[in-house]
């Protein structure tokens, strides 16, 4: 049973790459195998790809995506997120000007952003390596974070993420250029 279950998921290709999560649900749900047998015409393709869709999303494996929006520089980027991603990841994925010069690895203050009052109260509390980055972040207000600390969740369904106009690399640089415009190219080899 389990051979033709799984050859049955192969045949559909929207699912074919996740096969093994899906066949372990489908195994204990509700799904016969005669419900999951070769894939002949197009009306039983479509239903056992309905099936297939509905056993998948109702067990919480897929992300689910997130709309926000970023202030960046005066300008607003709406941008649809998958769930479990940090901020800092969302940014780069979507061509924002987020820094992060440390690559996400909590060593420096560049991928700081602002949170609206109301949205910063229902974030996950910060970590104390996080508290002693914000404090070298160059513009820190009370509902400030770093984008790589946090990560996309159904909290940020909606959410405004404002971007600093000025950002502070505490990792390199000439002697006394610390602060310069958010998303700046960074050159290490220029002089």
């Amino acid at each position: 049973m389990l051979r033709s279950t799984v050859a049955s998921l192969r045949c559909l290709p929207t699912v074919s790459s996740s096969f093994p999560a899906i066949a372990s649900v489908l195994l204990s749900s509700s799904l016969t195998h005669t419900s999951l047998t070769a894939c002949s015409s197009n009306t039983s393709t479509r239903r056992r790809q309905r099936q297939l869709h509905h056993a998948y999303h109702s067990t919480g494996l897929c992300p689910k995506d997130i709309k926000m929006t970023w202030h960046v520089a005066g300008e607003e980027i709406p941008v649809t997120a998958a769930e479990g991603k940090s901020l800092l990841e969302v940014a780069h994925e979507n061509d924002i000007e987020l820094e992060g010069a440390c690559g996400g690895e909590l060593a420096c203050s560049t991928c700081h952003v602002v949170f609206t009052p109301e949205l910063y109260g229902k974030l996950p509390e910060k970590k104390e390596e996080e508290e002693d980055m914000l404090d070298l972040a160059w513009g820190l207000t009370d509902t400030s974070r770093l984008g790589c600390q946090i990560k996309v969740s159904p909290v940020l369904e909606n959410a405004v993420i404002t971007i600093p106009e000025e950002t502070n690399n505490m990792l390199g640089g000439e002697e006394g250029e610390t602060a310069k415009p958010a998303g700046a190219p960074v050159d290490p080899w220029a002089k």
